[in-house]
């Protein structure tokens, strides 16, 4: 085991069958939760008479392929994009404790959403084609904030992750007092609807399957440019003076990490809006089990936080019965997320000593 000076990311070398075995019975373990999100529910389902039932309207058929399917396929996106990127992150600041909203990405992402919401502009229908603004928005707002937080990382000729930080947590709080304004300038209608989007949810709200293959792809792209990039984010877990001495460009890995970190995160809250946690408890839990070897801890982390997210959305429908009303899945994963990482940092002792692993 090799352990770093003063961060406490210890690493465990792995191998190529180690990684496989895994990552498989991970996959298992994420396919077993789908699939009893997709059968089980507050509303029951005869499941013979979704798949070739001939009465019209089907209604089971349409609970099933219309609702459930599409949103544990996108809950599964969304968790194992935070969680990923959430690992990135976590090597990138050189801090197990950092999170996928730490860099200004999810601001940016929340202010867009909230404009538009203000506006009135959430969808639009154009030539009778019913067209969803609001994941442009949240997109577009995601991105500029990416512009403005790298383009004022780098005005001193270097990318650091340090400065980074900074500018992130400030863009964050930036964004935060004119979401606050904003929400005190609309009528109370308008305050709910952003507080609800502001919470996080998986709700559809008629998402084509389009939006999910791209969201998916997006995902799949992040997940498999990290994964190849898991020696160097060893590398720069070890820290500057230690990545330096290796011979390796600390700035160019920083570059193209936080812009693909940064672009899973503008997509995945584009759609669901601002989720807690996920990208925090995945990757420390794992990490307290696996050690911080990338090359494993990337594929573990966007299985895990798939299966976690769906899990929780699982509990947020669950929950419908009760409340009269379904729970935003935001408030399940704070719920269960806050309990579990003070569980984990408790656990962590080399974090609650403050001393070497």
């Amino acid at each position: 085991m090799l352990s770093t000076t003063g961060h406490k990311f210890e690493f465990r070398l792995v191998t190529r069958m180690r990684v496989i075995g895994i990552c498989a019975v991970f996959l298992a373990a994420v396919v077993t939760a789908m699939v009893m999100a997709i059968l089980w529910g507050p509303t029951e389902i005869n499941l013979t008479q979704a798949l070739w039932g001939t009465t019209s309207p089907n209604f089971d058929r349409i609970v099933l392929v219309q609702e459930r399917i599409p949103r544990v396929v996108l809950a599964a996106s969304v968790g194992a994009s935070l969680s990923v990127v959430g690992t990135a992150f976590q090597a990138l600041m050189q801090n197990p404790l950092a999170d996928p909203f730490i860099l200004g990405t999810s601001g940016g992402a929340a202010l867009g959403a909230t404009i538009l919401l203000s506006m009135g502009l959430s969808s639009t229908v154009i030539a009778g084609v019913w067209i969803p603004l609001l994941p442009f928005g949240a997109f577009g707002g995601a991105v500029l904030s990416l512009l403005i937080v790298y383009g004022l990382s780098v005005g001193y000729g270097r990318l650091s992750a340090y400065r980074i930080l900074l500018i992130g947590v400030v863009f964050n709080f930036f964004a935060s007092a004119v979401i606050m304004f904003l929400k005190m300038a609309v009528q109370s209608t308008k305050a709910q609807e952003m507080l609800l989007w502001l919470m996080g949810s998986l709700s559809l709200d008629r998402i084509t399957w389009t939006e999910l293959g791209i969201s998916w792809g997006i995902t799949l792209f992040g997940t498999i440019f990290l994964f190849f990039c898991g020696r160097e984010l060893n590398v720069v877990s070890l820290g500057d003076e230690g990545a330096t001495n290796l011979g390796v460009d600390l700035e160019r890995i920083r570059r193209r990490i936080f812009v693909v970190s940064s672009i899973l995160v503008g997509a995945a809250v584009s759609i669901t809006g601002l989720l807690g946690f996920i990208g925090l408890i995945v990757p420390h839990a794992l990490r307290l089990v696996f050690g911080s070897d990338h090359r494993l801890l990337i594929p573990l982390s966007a299985l895990a936080g798939a299966g976690f997210l769906v899990i929780c959305d699982f509990l947020a429908r669950w929950m419908f019965p009760w409340l009269l009303t379904e729970a935003p899945v935001g408030l399940i994963t704070a719920f269960v997320g806050g309990p579990t990482f003070v569980w984990l940092l408790l656990r962590d002792k080399t974090l609650t000593r403050g001393s070497n692993a």
